[in-house]
């Protein structure tokens, strides 16, 4: 397993699909992969889930608050020194970004609506159908409910 969460790499040779908008990878073109356990194979092991660098951060957007996402590239994302500096500069002000939407986003508490305790109307005796076994209606009623009218 890599002691990594993510990767960083440009693409090698164009053949790669986006996990977020199933669009293609271009070659030469930077790409984040997620490591993510191996569902095809029996040994287990990782994948890596590539997404464009702007998808991947959608999805963090999105992501529940216990999914790992990139906070730290240095400590977080393989491959970081091999990126130019204008790539890691775009990395690091996703990041903060980031960062700045998850503070931001304060989600209240749902509220239940209260029940009320009025008693449910009693429908009168004579109202009511008694039903036979085949679901029709009939005249016969129980023995009770015959005394009670």
């Amino acid at each position: 397993m890599s002691s990594f969460p993510f990767c960083a790499e440009y693409d090698k040779r164009g053949a790669a699909k986006c996990k977020r908008c199933k669009d293609k990878l271009e070659k030469g073109q930077l790409r984040i992969g997620k490591i993510v356990p191996n569902p095809f194979s029996e040994s287990g092991g990782d994948m890596k889930a590539w997404h464009h660098v702007d998808c991947l951060f959608e999805t963090f957007k999105r992501a529940r608050a216990t999914t790992k996402k990139l906070e730290d590239p240095i400590d977080d994302l393989e491959g970081w020194e091999d990126l130019e500096v204008e790539d890691k500069n775009k990395i690091q002000d996703l990041i903060s970004d980031l960062q700045n939407n998850i503070t931001e986003k304060v989600t209240p508490k749902k509220q239940t609506p209260k029940k009320t305790t009025t008693s449910p109307k009693k429908t009168p005796q004579s109202q009511t159908k008694h039903f036979q076994a085949g679901g029709q209606a009939s005249n016969q009623r129980h023995m009770q409910c015959q005394a009670n009218m």
